[in-house]
């Protein structure tokens, strides 16, 4: 998803909730200063965030790998997010859970309180079957991509030199020239025989919570899912991709670079994972 999220809605700030516009955070949180944290993305529909427990499980594993001690339980995140979620009764919202290693200037961590907030916006009507365009960009590899960290820059000024090419998301490549992923999706590419092909996590990307029932769907239907290494010169050699993530839902890919997908053969698939 890309553009800008709107700003009516929620945000509470280690518990307290007020109005998204008016709510503030310190100059020194380590989030701003430094990127020092983690977060997860939800998609809330009708007061309800939809997956809540295993995005919370993903933010363990990600605040694991940078070293950050989380000190609330599993129920206490759900508990709030159902909260704060029932705001917004109707419609789309957007969920973001951040987790901050507190507030302070320098590369060691102080011994402030980690702080938490949990933004709950409203969203527009879901991008979903709407067609995308994919440039391919390189990425270096990190021991920290399977973590889910505020650290964007570098996706974001990508996302931007795509879009001033005419396309609508970057899509990465690692060192080795293999596809990974979009720059907040998973994708998945369709062959004549209607099996899939998508990325493996040790490409170097972040295994999404949709990507997994997407995949887990698609299996229940009798198509085959393959993870592997996929060369950016087998692009062509597909019939039809799209993409999956969250806030997006599934989204057919139109082209990437030069090559354009007749996604007519997503007719018989996008169906399939409704619901």
């Amino acid at each position: 998803m890309h553009g800008q999220v709107s700003i009516e809605g929620y945000v509470s700030i280690n518990g307290i909730v007020s109005a998204a516009k008016k709510a503030r955070v310190s100059v020194f949180d380590r989030v701003y200063l430094h990127g020092d944290g983690v977060f997860e993305v939800l998609a809330g529909y009708n007061g309800r965030p939809l997956y809540c427990s295993a995005h919370i499980e993903r933010l363990y594993r990600s605040a694991e790998l940078i070293r950050l001690q989380l000190p609330w339980r599993a129920a206490e995140l759900s508990a709030e997010l159902h909260d704060l979620a029932a705001r917004l009764p109707t419609g789309r919202s957007y969920l973001r859970l951040v987790v901050a290693a507190g507030t302070g200037l320098g590369m060691v961590r102080p011994a402030s309180a980690v702080q938490k907030i949990i933004y709950c916006l409203q969203l527009p009507p879901a991008a979903e079957g709407h067609s995308c365009a994919l440039q391919t960009a390189p990425r270096a590899n990190s021991e920290l991509l399977a973590a889910k960290t505020p650290s964007y820059l570098e996706t974001i000024v990508a996302v931007a030199a795509a879009q001033e090419a005419g396309y609508d998301d970057v899509l990465w490549l690692n060192a080795q020239g293999h596809i990974a992923e979009a720059s907040t999706a998973n994708i998945f590419f369709v062959t004549n025989q209607l099996s899939c092909h998508t990325p493996h996590p040790e490409t170097g990307l972040l295994a999404g919570l949709t990507a997994q029932r997407v995949t887990a769907a698609l299996i229940s239907h009798g198509i085959e899912v393959t993870q592997r290494a996929i060369p950016a010169d087998e692009i062509p050699n597909f019939t039809a991709a799209f993409l999956s993530s969250s806030v997006q839902g599934v989204r057919p890919v139109q082209r990437i670079d030069t090559h354009a997908y007749d996604n007519a053969v997503l007719g018989k698939i996008l169906p399939l994972l409704k619901g």
